[in-house]
């Protein structure tokens, strides 16, 4: 079930802008976190975001220069996604075995991320598929 979808359908919006709200306020270098829908192998469809800055993708979809992000996004692994300007890290949302929908981290320029940032992040995206799919 696409994520656009499920969070329609499972009318847990709320829950999800709650979610990534939350988010926001545990790291101060994060400036943003948006969720997307991957419905395609290109396209995005920006669902649920939190924090105070614009849509990071707004093309709505992946370059053809992320072709490894998508590999490895598919594969279930956080993966950062080059961008001018900005410092963007890329989680999937999965369901069963498949990449729904994409959780993307974007911190301040010149800010540090935690250590072992891309696990953590990694398990935070895990919880926001298990609150959509479950």
């Amino acid at each position: 079930l696409p994520l656009h979808t499920a969070i329609k359908e499972g009318d847990i919006s709320e829950e999800v802008l709650t979610y990534l709200q939350r988010l926001v306020q545990s790291d101060p270098s994060l400036k943003s976190v948006w969720l997307y829908s991957w419905p395609d192998a290109r396209s995005l469809i920006p669902v649920s975001h939190a924090g105070e800055h614009i849509n990071p993708l707004p093309l709505g979809y992946f370059l053809q220069s992320d072709a490894r992000v998508i590999g490895e996004l598919a594969l279930q692994q956080c993966s950062c996604l080059k961008r001018p300007n900005l410092k963007l890290l890329s989680c999937p949302i999965f369901a069963e075995n498949d990449a729904w929908g994409v959780l993307v981290f974007e911190h301040e320029t010149g800010t540090d991320r935690p250590n072992g940032y891309k696990q953590v992040y990694a398990a935070l995206a895990h919880k926001l598929a298990n609150l959509i799919y479950h």
